[in-house]
């Protein structure tokens, strides 16, 4: 059976997914960026997972909490917090300490979240596995969706919509590919020259 011309197949999906920036578009954005890197962005973003596994090391040896769960915890509080905020929140918790903008009860609640096998959230969970060690992992968030839909494109609540995380994680996936590259290492290199800093 004949397949549909490329450019029939997009406008298809476009269609399906409500005007949503095309993948070949997507991925055109993220080699451009890429491109646009220093070599010493494309270094922070290939070492910046790795580092940050290290980093929740040791957290986990200093709080006696579990390498595994501790990952978690910082995935679970990493929205809209600063990466060196995000360590800071993360090991209060584990410590069992007040933490700035988290009530008792919310507190426990992310210890337990923690503990949970699927963190709910797609960012979250991909967060937390691009940490733990899965280079297929991109986690999406505000920097890396306005990248690749387009500042035009990213209103609110874009990435919660049917299909929009997905298509996003793919365009990262197929540049990666096409650079030779690993897919998390490519979203951290990109998020990283966008958003103008690592920390």
């Amino acid at each position: 059976m004949a397949r549909e011309p490329f450019a029939i197949r997009t406008m298809d999906i476009v269609k399906r997914l409500g005007g949503v920036t095309p993948l070949h578009v997507m991925v055109r954005r993220l080699l451009e960026t890429y491109t646009a890197c220093t070599p010493l962005e494309r270094e922070d973003g290939a070492t910046w997972y790795p580092n940050a596994k290290l980093a929740a090391r040791r957290i986990s040896r200093r709080t006696g909490i579990s390498h595994r769960r501790v990952v978690r915890v910082i995935a679970v509080v990493s929205p809209r917090q600063s990466w060196k905020h995000n360590l800071r929140t993360a090991e209060l918790i584990c410590y069992g300490m007040p933490a700035p903008g988290l009530g008792e009860f919310m507190r426990r609640g992310v210890l337990e979240s923690a503990g949970i096998k699927a963190l709910s959230g797609n960012k979250t969970t991909d967060f937390d596995l691009a940490i733990w060690g899965d280079t297929n992992a991109t986690p999406i968030d505000t920097w890396s969706g306005t990248l690749v839909l387009g500042r035009s494109n990213m209103r609110a609540r874009m990435l919660e919509r049917v299909g929009v995380y997905e298509r996003c994680t793919q365009a990262h996936r197929v540049a990666a590919s096409t650079l030779g590259i690993q897919p998390r290492t490519l979203q951290a290199t990109t998020w990283g020259h966008v958003r103008g800093s690592f920390t």
